[in-house]
Formats: structure tokens, C-alpha cells, sequence
């Protein structure tokens, strides 16, 4: 995640600047020739336009610019900014170019892909558990046990390409990953001898517990009310706790979801709290 940030702002900076070389480039072929000279003659400063000769043996040419030649004054100035901007650009193309190429962040899993058999195979293991809750990007992209319920119906994509049931789910997914905290969709859990699929379960960045984040979204219908009540009697039961472990949004045909009530949840749960 990290590396994909990185690079892609960087190759958005070095198309930009490969095409600002262009530009200036074209630019210097149509402006007038020579460069500014200056000469203090009796005390009065006097402007020159300076060409110098392309064949050995021929004099530059210094032709005197007077007032009405502010146009010539001006595009010497250009040329001179653009001859200078042009070898800084030419450089930070190569530097960009080098560091797209040569550039790798410190990756987690590949150090744990990288260890010896006999120290990567901790499947399971509190060692396995430790690693995971360190390095949350290892936690968020393990494999895990998920709903296989009606893949038909995960018909939304979030920002990172994870496919959701719904619009509402799809708005709470990708505040989670826009402010990159580590979450499983659907992951199932085993309560009271019954699997239950939370909508999402969070590896909370503050203190790397786990919290759940379930959103009913038909509130308004009367068997889909009762079967909520239950299963947060469940989860009450089995210590998932309403705004301890657990986060619940609501939503009914007349009050959808609103996304500004979805960032101050992430923000008053899963963000890091900044010193008052």
C-alpha cells in the first residue's frame, strides 16, 4: 500500500515533468535568438542583444535595444529562464526515472516469506498471532475464513477492488481504506456453536484490538428488525460489546446512511487521537 502510494504519486510527477520539457522545449525554438548584454556608456545602463556567431572566423552579432524593443527584451529574458530550467528539469527526469525503477519499501511479508521453513511455518502459533498484530498489512491480507454466501451479490467495488453487497457497506470500506486501517469483510466467527459473518472485523490501529463493525441497513422491516435484535444478544452474550468492541450503524428507507456520521465514527474509534 505504502509502495503504490509512493509510486504513483511519483510517476504522476515524472510524466508531469517530461511533458513540462516538451513544452519548453518547443517554446526555446520559437523565441528570438542571442542572449541580453548590458554596457554602462556616460553613466546610462544600455541593453544589448548579443548573437553569437555559429561559424568560426564571423563576428557576434550586438544589436542596441532601445524602448520600443521591449518585446525582444522580454523573450531574451525567457530564453535565458528556459535555458537554465531546462538541464534541472532534464536532471529530476533521470532521478525520478532511477528512483521508479530502483525504489522497494520495507515489506513485512516478504520478510516472513523470506525466513527459513522452520521459522515460517507458524500457522496458528501465538508466534503467527504476534507477527500478524505488528504488522497489520500481514493481518489484512492473510487468508481467513469468509462468508460464501451469494457471491452474486457482491456487486460493488471498493477503491482497492474489494467487492461489497452494498452502496452503504461500500461508503463505511472505503473510509477504512482511505484512512488505511486494517479490516476483513466478512470474516466468520464462532458463537455459541453458530458462525455469524460481522461485516466487517477491524484490527483497531489505537491498541491493536480487535473490533467489530456490523451494519444493518433495513431497519424499517420488521423481520430483518428481530433478526438483528438476536444476533446482537449474541454478540452481547459472548462479550462483543455496542461501542466497546463493536461499532453499528443504521438505516431505514426514509434515513440512508450519511457519510459524514461514517468518518466521525473512524475518526472517534479507529484514528489515533491527537494531543489536545
Amino acid at each position: 500500500m505504502i509502495r503504490n502510494n509512493v509510486i504513483s504519486v511519483l510517476t504522476d510527477d515524472y510524466n508531469a515533468h517530461i511533458q513540462l520539457l516538451k513544452k519548453l522545449e518547443r517554446e526555446l525554438e520559437s523565441l528570438t535568438e542571442g542572449r541580453i548584454h548590458i554596457k554602462d556608456v556616460r553613466g546610462k545602463i544600455r541593453y544589448y542583444q548579443y548573437i553569437p556567431s555559429a561559424k568560426p572566423g564571423i563576428a557576434a552579432k550586438q544589436l542596441y535595444l532601445g524602448n520600443k524593443d521591449k518585446r525582444i527584451k522580454e523573450e531574451l529574458c525567457r530564453r535565458k529562464y528556459i535555458e537554465l530550467s531546462i538541464p534541472v528539469i532534464k536532471r529530476i527526469i533521470e532521478l525520478e526515472r532511477c528512483f521508479i525503477e530502483k525504489y522497494k519499501t520495507y515489506d513485512p511479508i516478504e520478510m516472513i516469506n523470506n525466513l527459513p521453513e522452520k521459522y515460517r511455518d507458524i500457522s496458528h502459533s501465538p508466534i503467527q498471532k504476534m507477527v500478524e498484530r505488528n504488522h497489520p498489512l500481514i493481518w489484512a491480507q492473510a487468508e481467513y475464513n469468509k462468508s460464501d454466501l451469494h457471491p452474486e451479490r457482491l456487486t460493488y467495488r471498493t477503491q482497492n477492488d474489494l467487492r461489497v453487497r452494498s452502496k452503504s457497506e461500500l461508503i463505511i470500506a472505503n473510509q477504512l481504506e482511505v484512512n488505511e486501517i486494517p479490516f476483513r469483510y466478512e470474516e466468520a466467527i464462532d458463537l455459541n456453536g453458530r458462525t455469524f459473518y460481522p461485516d466487517f472485523t477491524i484490527l483497531n490501529p489505537r491498541d491493536n484490538r480487535i473490533i467489530y463493525w456490523e451494519h444493518f441497513g433495513m431497519v424499517d422491516d420488521a423481520d430483518y428488525q428481530n433478526s438483528m435484535i438476536k444476533k446482537l444478544d449474541t454478540y452481547k452474550a459472548n462479550d462483543i460489546l455496542l461501542w466497546n468492541n463493536l461499532i453499528v450503524t443504521f438505516e431505514s428507507e426514509s434515513n440512508p446512511l450519511d457519510i459524514h456520521k461514517i468518518r466521525d465514527l473512524v475518526k472517534y474509534f479507529l484514528l489515533p487521537q491527537t494531543p489536545q
